[in-house]
């Protein structure tokens, strides 16, 4: 198989896959007080250290999820929850992730306003989100990558902004889509919430984790058992996080030639792709190494993507989350016509791909057409 949707999940690193034996053996629950608790313990606290170390952050600000959809609902609603006596007012942008979008679909209904900035072309509307910065704001949350485009929103420039115009407002980031893909810190983007995935990553599905910036106070939104100091209460899942860390530590090592790798991968593709008639590039002006997205106007996406995975290639229309359900908002943010989103084909590429592959997907591109 020819996999080229790793923005949907990752393939685990083969160097992982080798140690998932020795490392499921640490099955304990951390929180037991025998020695083989205390062993799962130390498993979770050196992937701890790991997963800070490629954010640049201090361990102490790093607090694990079961991945990017729980992190985003514990940074909105536990922000609102803190929040709610200052104000009621969230920016946010057009094309969040459902993660987020469906969130403040509830914080909205909960009596919270919420205004969308345009994202038109994958560039944030930096002007709107001024006029939008009033006192009564209490929460921004915009992605770092946009999942389906592939646009860098300019988070630092927003969050300068925000910390200007709306001193008391908790600034959080969706990270999932740009972890370990450009480098950036946390203290970089100037924000306080930022949420990452181990799944996007090389590690497992079921792990991720949430940066809080240290002073920062949002209320929890599992309670339980008071794991991670009372923040995110659950027995944690050990595995998941022992190899989310690994790969935390295996892509911080690797960044730059990882980068370079991808980077030279999807601008080969878009080099072939602009030569041949009936492909129309949606480029970003920013974009992230990982994502190429593109249309086949009188060719449907769904037809591509089948008639693709007949030939053993696998790619997508867009956000595996919400592919199933029609119309992608993301895409009539950007500013696409109704036809080039119908045919829409997003490429996500990752440090395993190949230039064959590249070569084959273009090839069958051709037949297509």
């Amino acid at each position: 198989m020819i996999y080229l949707d790793n923005s949907a999940t990752t393939p685990l690193l083969p160097s992982l896959r080798n140690q998932l034996p020795k490392l499921a053996a640490q099955f304990a629950n951390p929180s037991s007080l025998h020695i083989w608790g205390f062993e799962a313990e130390k498993a979770v606290d050196a992937a701890r250290l790991h997963v800070a170390a490629a954010l640049g952050c201090q361990k102490e600000e790093v607090f694990f999820t079961s991945g990017g959809t729980e992190g985003d609902n514990l940074a909105i609603f536990g922000a609102i929850e803190a929040k709610k006596r200052r104000g009621n007012t969230i920016l946010t942008t057009d094309s969040e992730h459902p993660a987020v979008s469906q969130v403040l679909k509830k914080a909205k209904e909960m009596g919270f306003k919420v205004i969308r900035i345009r994202t038109k072309g994958g560039e944030l509307d930096l002007e709107q989100l001024s006029s939008a910065a009033t006192p009564d704001v209490i929460l921004t949350t915009m992605m770092l990558v946009n999942n389906e485009t592939g646009a860098v929103y300019d988070i630092p420039a927003a969050s300068k902004i925000i910390r200007k115009q709306c001193p008391d407002a908790l600034i959080h980031t969706d990270a999932v889509q740009g972890f370990l893909k450009l480098p950036f810190s946390p203290r970089e983007l100037h924000v306080d919430l930022l949420t990452v995935s181990a799944h996007k990553i090389h590690g497992l599905k079921g792990s991720g984790a949430l940066y809080v910036k240290k002073g920062t106070r949002i209320l929890p939104h599992m309670l339980g058992g008071g794991q991670e100091k009372g923040l995110r209460s659950g027995t944690e899942n050990t595995l998941g996080i022992a190899v989310f860390g690994l790969a935390c530590e295996e892509g911080k090592k690797n960044l730059s030639s990882h980068i370079r790798h991808m980077a030279s991968l999807r601008q080969w593709l878009l080099l072939q792709l602009r030569d041949i008639p009936g492909v129309h590039l949606n480029l970003p002006s920013n974009p992230v190494c990982h994502i190429l997205h593109f249309s086949l106007p009188g060719h449907k996406s769904e037809v591509v993507l089948h008639t693709l995975s007949r030939e053993d290639i696998a790619v997508s229309s867009g956000s595996a989350c919400s592919s199933k359900k029609g119309k992608s908002p993301v895409l009539e943010a950007f500013g696409l016509t109704p036809e080039r989103a119908d045919s829409a084909i997003r490429v996500s590429l990752s440090v395993l791909n190949t230039q064959q592959d590249i070569q084959t997907l273009v090839e069958k591109i051709k037949n297509i057409l």
